[in-house]
């Protein structure tokens, strides 16, 4: 282990850098596995059920994280997905979807622009990474809220247009897609 100086032989210093390197490497997995998977969007669904469980009392305009359309595993976002799993008590009347920023691309379908306002069907291929915004207040006060906030956030009162939710005196939200 050591030669006849006292100082240790190059096999030892070996040993000890990889027990130092495995250790070291260790600590960094760790700190890498609680941060999550990188490069990777959540659900549309889940994140939109979120924000409406966090509106849901006291209105108001949130934007998600960024999240995933996949043709392969998540075509749709429907309404009644999104209310159960808010598990707020709101009906699927009270959520609105809207195609937002891709009210003229051919990549969704459905959405309140096209008679749909309980779905959206994504028709792209691959994936597609956007933003939602959520937008809730009583329904009858949702276009002066859109007016006032699309003035800094981007939002156009057309996406609200065909909501059925706001001539009503009751809770609405409108998701809106938003590019990224």
């Amino acid at each position: 282990m050591f030669n006849e100086r006292g100082q240790a032989f190059s096999a030892f210093q070996l040993l000890i850098a990889a027990v130092v390197a495995m250790a070291i490497l260790g600590i960094l997995m760790a700190i890498i596995g609680g941060i999550g998977p990188i490069g990777t969007h959540s659900d549309p669904t889940k994140q939109v059920a979120d924000k409406i469980q966090e509106l849901r009392e006291r209105g108001g305009y949130e934007k998600t994280e960024v999240v995933t359309f996949d043709s392969d595993t998540k075509k749709y976002m429907r309404s009644s997905e999104i209310i159960s799993e808010a598990d707020v008590g709101m009906s699927t009347d009270q959520v609105c979807l809207s195609l937002g920023d891709f009210s003229d691309s051919e990549r969704f379908d459905g959405g309140q622009e096209n008679g749909s306002p309980k779905l959206i069907a994504y028709n792209g291929t691959g994936t597609l990474d956007v933003k939602l915004s959520v937008l809730c207040n009583v329904g009858t006060m949702l276009e002066d809220d859109i007016d006032e906030i699309g003035e800094y956030e981007g939002l156009d009162s057309d996406w609200i247009s065909d909501c059925p939710c706001v001539d009503q005196d009751e809770m609405c939200c409108v998701v809106m897609l938003r590019k990224r």
